[in-house]
């Protein structure tokens, strides 16, 4: 498990350039105790929010010392230590991960909010603490009936190539369940007919009570999240909503959302990065490259038509405080008509995965956004953002002389952190301009 380290704010995160943010963050947002271990509704002491993750690989005497510990654990336990996975990793880790959390306040035991410390983090909110206007005014509202006996048998036959019936705004079709395309906490991905995907509950982790008293909330927050996205001229998986049920004459229904399948975007030149799932991913780090040549890669100015079109949409979403963080933090390489430019490809962000099990996501007002800048610490965070995407796209696009210490890899980190302060200051000057556009127009 990583360490945790306590801190006052995200300024404390940022540490040497050896430290960067994590690829891999699956804890961000969690609520743990002052060792970092995760803690549940009933715990009393001090609660600490996850908002930051970051790696460093090993130096070369740390590596050397850890195997010798390693070595002298497996010979005093006549190699039994080899079965100890604490052993195993000083053989095998590479790096030291580090996770940051802060003091959550009091008040936030009584309602088991998670307080939304860092724009675009997910606010998590138990139903049960809404009021009937906040309901209305920010979150979705659930209304069909549930019927747990048919998730249950849902859970029986979602391995077993079943024929379902999908009701759409055109009617009711049957359609057979193929492969699954993936699958997380609480959804999954199976490929059906024409290039779609359709999504379902994730049957095989939690009681069916609870999967079925949270799925059609998380359903609406998907396809509400989707259509604004799209409003924006965001990329996302256009979802929509449908009906499932098993038998055909059945009245009793799940609700559900089809999408297009990551496989059919790529064939329209639209290739997805899902950062917390590489397999679901359509490029492919070792097979897909922005550049045909180290010599275009390495030109700093090379990237900017890269870039161009992802700082508009984060200037986006940071002005109208969409939700991204965590799952919902995913990227496009999108393919570009010909031009004069070096790279034919684009960097886009792509927003699915928004919602969450464990409470409501509260939804964007993108009609009444407020008319502010970024101040010190949101500048941070939208670096942040930049940083974790460029962490990415340069892991995909150098491979291991990027992700190791290899020749020439600290030269390539140089180019990254270049990269990350130029879009940073022109992200800001952007979101500065549209304000200032829209005051004048006032």
């Amino acid at each position: 498990m990583p360490s945790f380290i306590a801190v006052n704010s995200s300024y404390e995160t940022i540490r040497s350039n050896q430290w960067i943010p994590s690829t891999k963050f699956n804890s961000q947002g969690r609520i743990v105790d002052a060792e970092g271990k995760a803690v549940n509704s009933d715990y009393q002491g001090p609660r600490y929010q996850i908002i930051a993750k970051r790696e460093r690989l090993f130096s070369s005497s740390e590596r050397i010392g850890r195997g010798i510990l390693g070595t002298l654990a497996v010979v005093g336990t006549l190699f039994l230590g080899l079965f100890s996975k604490s052993v195993q990793n000083l053989f095998a880790k590479s790096k030291a991960n580090v996770r940051f959390g802060v003091l959550l306040p009091s008040s936030s035991h009584l309602s088991n909010q998670i307080v939304p410390l860092v724009p675009g983090f997910q606010r998590k909110v138990d139903s049960a603490s809404l009021t009937v206007s906040q309901q209305k005014s920010k979150y979705v509202k659930p209304s069909l009936p549930i019927h747990l006996s048919t998730y249950g048998a849902l859970r029986k036959v979602l391995w077993k190539r079943a024929t379902l019936y999908v009701t759409d705004e055109t009617g009711k079709h049957p359609e057979t369940l193929l492969e699954c395309l993936g699958k997380g906490g609480s959804k999954m991905a199976i490929q059906i007919g024409k290039g779609r995907a359709l999504i379902l509950p994730n049957m095989s982790i939690d009681p069916i009570a609870d999967i079925a008293g949270r799925w059609e909330r998380i359903v609406l927050e998907e396809v509400k999240m989707s259509k604004i996205l799209t409003g924006l001229g965001l990329l996302s998986p256009l979802s929509e909503q449908v009906s499932v049920t098993l038998i055909e004459s059945s009245e009793h229904v799940i609700p559900a959302y089809i999408s297009e399948t990551f496989e059919n975007l790529s064939l329209k030149g639209c290739f997805i990065i899902d950062m917390k799932n590489t397999y679901s991913s359509t490029w492919k780090k070792g097979k897909h490259f922005l550049f045909q040549s180290d010599k275009e890669r390495l030109n700093e100015k090379n990237w900017d038509s890269v870039f161009g079109s992802l700082l508009t949409d984060i200037a986006k979403i940071w002005l109208h405080r969409i939700p991204v963080g965590g799952d919902s933090l995913n990227i496009a390489v999108v393919k570009t008509p010909p031009d004069s430019a070096v790279c034919q490809y684009e960097v886009r962000y792509f927003g699915f995965d928004f919602s969450s099990k464990s409470g409501y996501l509260e939804i964007p007002d993108v009609e009444n956004r407020p008319l502010t800048s970024p101040d010190r610490d949101e500048v941070i965070r939208l670096v942040d953002t930049i940083d974790t995407i460029l962490v990415n796209i340069f892991s995909c696009e150098f491979g291991k002389r990027y992700e190791y210490r290899k020749e020439g890899s600290a030269s390539l980190r140089d180019l990254k952190n270049r990269l990350v302060e130029r879009y940073s200051k022109a992200l800001v000057a952007q979101i500065k301009f549209h304000n200032n556009s829209l005051r004048s127009s006032l």
